[in-house]
């Protein structure tokens, strides 16, 4: 099974994987800085994503799973955020690009337990931002991907 298979099948088993809040370190490390362009990697089901166009940014919100990114779009919606304020993007960040730059880079909890090139994908979304922009890497330790099933 790929990372998008299991994602997909993650999110598509459950009416809902998260919370649909925003994780309280974006509210704390963005709400002092101005609004702008901002790329939420892993948006998952869209918490941080309707926060930021809440609060005025221009957001570019990618998951791989297309389910996710549904939610997300129908969160967003159900906010009253207006549909130019939020690109949900279905894509694998494994191989996606980034368009453009952005003042903020957004990566809460990017991680799988099937192999993703976590670096590969920070250092391209990096390499987005723009001068005098941010990135927040935010995770939790957890096992390689190879290390599943084992129990010792």
């Amino acid at each position: 099974m790929g990372a998008a298979e299991f994602w997909e099948e993650r999110y598509a088993g459950k009416p809902k994987v998260w919370s649909g809040r925003v994780n309280p370190g974006l509210v704390e490390f963005a709400s002092g800085l101005p609004a702008g362009r901002a790329l939420d990697l892993g948006c998952g089901e869209g918490g941080d994503a309707v926060w930021l166009a809440r609060q005025g940014w221009q957001v570019t919100a990618v998951d791989i799973s297309a389910t996710a990114v549904a939610r997300g779009h129908a969160a967003a919606e159900a906010a009253g955020v207006p549909d130019d304020r939020i690109r949900w993007l279905a894509q694998d960040l494994a191989h996606w690009q980034p368009e453009g730059s952005y003042d903020l880079v957004s990566a809460f909890f990017l991680q799988s337990p099937m192999e993703l090139p976590r670096g590969e994908v920070l250092s391209r979304a990096a390499a987005a931002v723009a001068p005098g922009g941010h990135v927040l890497v935010v995770s939790h330790a957890a096992p390689p991907p190879w290390a599943r099933g084992h129990d010792h």
